[in-house]
């Protein structure tokens, strides 16, 4: 029997703490049942994965490359990491500091990410992901 969901109370908006909880919970449930399906599978109780009642079929699976613009390494380095899909596109970027024992990143709007691909690599982030 499938297992059913723990959601959180819809309300209009949560803390950041909220959502790292249900987050954090949510990843425990998955875990549990993944490592539930691997162990049926291993001991021949199912034939393949998606047998299990409890398999989640994914809606997709997406290669995605993180590029890394290191400004600065030691103590204390910076840069910026940028999310690219499989067309070049950025999706996502986050300025990174790191420090002795210490590391933190902030997110960029995806305006600013473009921004930070227009100037290190020019516009054409697809020719730094090109495929050899």
């Amino acid at each position: 029997m499938k297992r059913p969901m723990t959601r959180p109370t819809i309300k209009s908006s949560y803390t950041k703490e909220e959502v790292k909880e249900y987050t954090d919970n949510m990843k425990n449930e998955e875990m549990k049942t993944i490592q539930e399906i691997i162990k049926a599978r291993d001991n021949d109780k199912i034939e393949n994965t998606e047998d299990h009642e409890d398999y989640r079929e994914p809606l997709s699976i997406e290669k995605f490359t993180e590029l890394t613009i290191l400004l600065s390494w030691g103590g204390p380095s910076d840069g910026f990491k940028l999310l690219v899909d499989k067309d070049g596109d950025v999706t996502q970027g986050k300025y990174f500091f790191a420090d002795w024992f210490e590391y933190q990143e902030s997110e960029l709007t995806i305006e600013e990410a473009e921004q930070v691909a227009d100037l290190y690599f020019y516009g054409d982030v697809q020719n730094y992901i090109k495929e050899e």
